[in-house]
């Protein structure tokens, strides 16, 4: 008792010898925690829109940040990146033409590009192979002689 009276109240002394510690920034920092999960327990409601808000933020930077990074910061995975840009700034306007002149063709029909997109493919294809199958018939040296 009479050390009490002597030395005074004794929160300033533990106060002291906690900021003595190396270790105080994690007392601090689960002290901190503690006080916030019984503050959220208290709010579940508020507690689940606060985590849900963060989660949906932090998504939503990444994600932006994935775009602006492909975009911006790395270079373009093809040789004429410029022709490519203009390709495409070129194709919205061409492709609204397109929906112009086919009647009950819109942009958005998915199914009228694939379809083409396969018949020029297939076009391409028996465009070169054509032409390798008869060159493959011929005897190399006849076609020699004949030019």
């Amino acid at each position: 008792m009479q050390a009490r009276r002597e030395l005074g109240p004794i929160d300033p002394i533990l106060e002291a010898c906690r900021d003595q510690r190396w270790w105080r920034g994690l007392d601090d920092l689960a002290r901190d925690v503690r006080y916030a999960l019984r503050t959220l327990g208290h709010a579940p409601i508020f507690a689940l829109v606060a985590i849900l808000t963060l989660t949906l933020g932090i998504g939503a930077n990444a994600a932006l940040f994935q775009v602006y990074e492909a975009l911006m910061l790395r270079a373009l995975p093809v040789q004429d990146a410029e022709r490519l840009l203009m390709g495409v700034a070129v194709s919205v306007p061409l492709a609204r033409w397109v929906e112009g002149l086919l009647y009950g063709v819109t942009v958005r029909d998915l199914g009228t590009y694939a379809v083409a997109g396969v018949t020029l493919a297939v076009v391409g294809v028996a465009a070169a192979w054509v032409p390798a199958w008869r060159a493959s018939r011929m005897n190399p040296t006849s076609a020699l002689r004949s030019t």
